[in-house]
């Protein structure tokens, strides 16, 4: 499959038939592809679409037409893995936990713990930072001090209903659960849907009735259990209308009053009911952390099935994404040039702060680990923390977060040719003001990564008179002085419990993702 790229600056205001591109601003290669001339393939001309061979404007349909029947096979089969992945990762220590074991069957083994151990080009590690954040690597033939690291970046949470550690709220024969909302939600979306629970909690290590301590350093040991019910124990439920005439021209959410899900109409046994269905009494709940999640399962979605709806595009499509890529990496029969990772966080919707987000040093620190290993094991002699430095300087980033979609019902929001639109490919996402690490040579740079890929690409520009979101780029960026690029698929309905998102553009994200890790 080969899909090369163009120039159209039109807007979305233009109906298909208007969406030509301009004649004098392609140029021919000698395979008959289009090129965009070297004046419009400038990062600051944000209206360029991709074109095919024949010179007509890429629409979703002439995509998916232009897939081989093997490739197009392999997209219904790469979508069917994603939405069993999301039907487990239904929060952010479950995504962990879903991603070492899919790694682990592929062959990823513990990152050495043991300071002698060498590392050889080939050998697949991932590297578990208590399910915060997680990091899988694929040791390439190259010192990493001089050929750097391709990495890609995720985040791993969403926006979601976390209960509070008193939980069990009971009046008049009606129990709830008390929640705090997880970053910024389309809370209104969480309401009239059956809701299940899922999370962790941190248990006592118990010797005949005395807890245990950590010889090494006398704290307290404990132990994790992971928590889940997938059933519907629960809705958040709206008013009727005749009680609120004015709720659907106003319908305010209060994080503290209106997210609570009921979940009895009586107080008798519900804690013992709890606790026989997850494994832990609720009362323990301030010993972890526990979400509620839609039962509803993701599905495929419009009238040729190219959509899938579910919760949580926003961010787990690209940890999947990146995921499938670092081991599709790893099954080559050649190592990687470059060492490759593929690295996840939690709380990024809540701003990436706490150990495991992206504005910690875990990501520089494991990067470390890996340039240690590689000096032992060539037997040089060098400065570690100098050799991690330069490493981190030769580096490629794609930090991976999803865009928002071109939306016809609310073109009032955004720019029309800057947007980008579902079943085109990922989008390279830059802002002016700071909110994506994308800049002109590492959007340059993303470009060709995508061509080399056979994989269209768009590029993002948003409003400027409201905010366009921000992610995990400009920190990694910050915290390793590596070059930097945001990308990632457009979606619609982005941090509702019901995000919208193309088959098309998944798959062909995990394709370029393969591609840059193979190097």
């Amino acid at each position: 499959m080969r899909i090369a790229f163009g120039v159209l600056p039109v807007g979305p205001e233009l109906n298909q038939a208007q969406r030509k591109p301009v004649s004098d601003a392609v140029t021919q290669t000698p395979d008959g592809f289009s090129q965009p001339s070297s004046a419009l393939y400038s990062v600051y001309f944000s209206g360029h679409r991709p074109v095919t061979k024949n010179q007509k404007p890429v629409t979703p349909q002439s995509i998916l037409a232009s897939l081989s029947a093997q490739e197009k096979k392999a997209l219904e089969a790469y979508s069917q893995r994603y939405m069993d992945f999301l039907k487990e990762a239904v929060c952010s220590p479950w995504t962990a936990k879903a991603m070492i074991e899919r790694a682990e069957k592929a062959g990823f083994k513990p990152f050495p713990t043991d300071d002698k151990a060498k590392i050889k080009p080939g050998e697949k590690y991932y590297l578990n930072n208590r399910y915060q954040s997680v990091a899988f690597v694929v040791i390439g033939e190259n010192d990493p001090t001089q050929s750097g690291f391709n990495i890609v970046g995720a985040h791993m949470d969403s926006p979601q209903l976390e209960l509070k550690p008193e939980t069990l709220l009971e009046n008049k024969d009606m129990v709830k659960l008390k929640t705090k909302p997880h970053g910024g939600g389309l809370w209104s979306t969480w309401e009239n849907r059956p809701l299940g629970l899922a999370g962790q909690v941190f248990m006592p290590v118990m010797t005949k009735g005395k807890q245990e301590m950590d010889p090494a350093n006398g704290r307290p040991l404990v132990k994790r259990q992971f928590v889940r019910i997938d059933r519907a124990i629960g809705s958040i439920n709206l008013p009727a209308i005749h009680l609120r005439r004015d709720l659907n021209e106003s319908h305010p959410i209060n994080k503290e009053t209106d997210s609570n899900p009921l979940i009895s109409l009586t107080g008798d046994d519900v804690v013992k009911t709890l606790k026989q269905e997850s494994g832990i009494d609720l009362s323990q709940a301030n010993r972890g952390e526990l979400y509620l999640f839609p039962v509803d399962p993701p599905t495929s979605s419009g009238i040729d099935n190219s959509l899938i709806n579910a919760q949580g595009h926003d961010d787990r499509s690209m940890c999947y994404a990146a995921l499938e890529g670092i081991i599709e990496a790893g099954q080559a029969k050649q190592p990687p040039a470059a060492t490759s990772m593929a690295i996840f966080f939690e709380d990024e919707e809540n701003g990436s702060r706490g150990a495991g987000g992206a504005n910690s040093n875990w990501a520089a620190e494991v990067a470390g680990d890996i340039v240690a290993r590689h000096i032992k094991s060539h037997g040089q002699h060098a400065s570690n923390t100098q050799a991690r430095e330069r490493a981190l300087g030769n580096s490629f980033i794609l930090s991976a977060d999803v865009a928002h979609a071109w939306d016809e019902n609310h073109a009032s929001l955004h720019d029309s040719q800057n947007s980008v639109y579902m079943g085109l490919g990922p989008a390279i996402k830059m802002d002016s003001n700071g909110s994506y690490a994308t800049t002109p040579e590492t959007a340059a740079i993303t470009m060709d990564l995508f061509k080399k890929a056979d994989v269209p690409y768009q590029v993002a520009n948003f409003r400027q008179d409201m905010p366009c979101g921000s992610t995990i780029g400009t920190m990694i960026a910050a915290n390793t002085c590596a070059q930097v690029a945001d990308i990632g698929p457009a979606i619609l309905s982005m941090h509702s419990v019901q995000e919208v998102g193309s088959k098309a553009d998944f798959y062909l994200t995990k394709k370029a993702f393969a591609s840059f890790f193979k190097g």
